[in-house]
């Protein structure tokens, strides 16, 4: 039997949302380094990179071999460092349920994640092409110190909402090919429909994008039960592979 999870993005999942670690341009911690730091520095290195902190390896290390460090949020802080973070979230979760609301009675909004490398800046996804077509309804919030980015989009929330929906409805008559849907997951990031499959070739994923179009793309899944979850990246899917 397939089992369909569903959670919906209301305001209360929103603030799920602005807890989570979410940033664009996501890169390996260890990119630039010269050796590849393991465990807890490992950990701590892609948590500051993630928030935008300092992450070079020897400072981190002083960091987290520092008993006096702010150790909070689970990685080695600066006092300074944790009130940046916290008064992010702090901004953020003041604002984010009513003008979550505000954007969606616009058709021509395209879901809304916090950048975090920014500083913990909202930025926002319009098909409007427009970068202040937001204006009126965000300059109602900028005296709460939130920081804003309008970005272009190709499909609103509501079109990838609805080819979610078309996607799971074909969830059994994929699984009769032998193609087995972990994850059917709105990306806000990408503005794309990321469907995870599990034993993914470049047939299915072929076959997907020639049913359903540009909108979507398809990734390397991991089946974690037997739930096939249609979700919201950053708020409810499963950690996706790497494309």
């Amino acid at each position: 039997m397939i089992r369909i999870f569903s959670w919906s993005l209301t305001a209360s999942l929103l603030v799920v949302l602005v807890a989570a670690f979410i940033a664009t341009g996501n890169s390996s911690a260890t990119s630039r380094q010269g050796s590849t730091p393991e465990g807890s520095l490992a950990h701590a290195i892609a948590f500051r990179e993630g928030f935008g902190l300092r992450s070079d390896v020897p400072y981190v290390s002083r960091m987290e071999a520092d008993p006096s460090a702010n150790r909070t949020l689970g990685v080695a802080l600066t006092d300074a460092e944790f009130r940046d973070i916290d008064g992010r979230q702090t901004r953020i979760q003041a604002i984010i349920v009513p003008l979550t609301e505000a954007l969606q009675a616009d058709p021509t909004f395209a879901g809304l994640y916090i950048n975090q490398k920014a500083q913990g800046r909202l930025e926002i996804r319009s098909t409007s092409r427009d970068p202040h077509h937001f204006d009126p309804i965000l300059a109602h919030y900028s005296s709460a110190g939130g920081q804003f980015r309008v970005l272009d989009a190709d499909y609103s929330q509501a079109e990838l909402e609805k080819l979610q929906g078309l996607v799971a409805d074909d969830i059994p008559v994929w699984l009769a090919q032998g193609v087995r849907i972990a994850s059917v997951g709105i990306d806000v990031t990408t503005n794309r429909l990321a469907i995870s499959v599990a034993d993914l070739t470049d047939a299915t994923e072929a076959a997907m994008i020639a049913k359903y179009g540009n909108a979507v793309s398809v990734r390397l899944g991991q089946l974690f039960s037997a739930n096939v979850a249609i979700c919201t990246y950053g708020v409810d899917c499963p950690t996706p592979a790497s494309n």
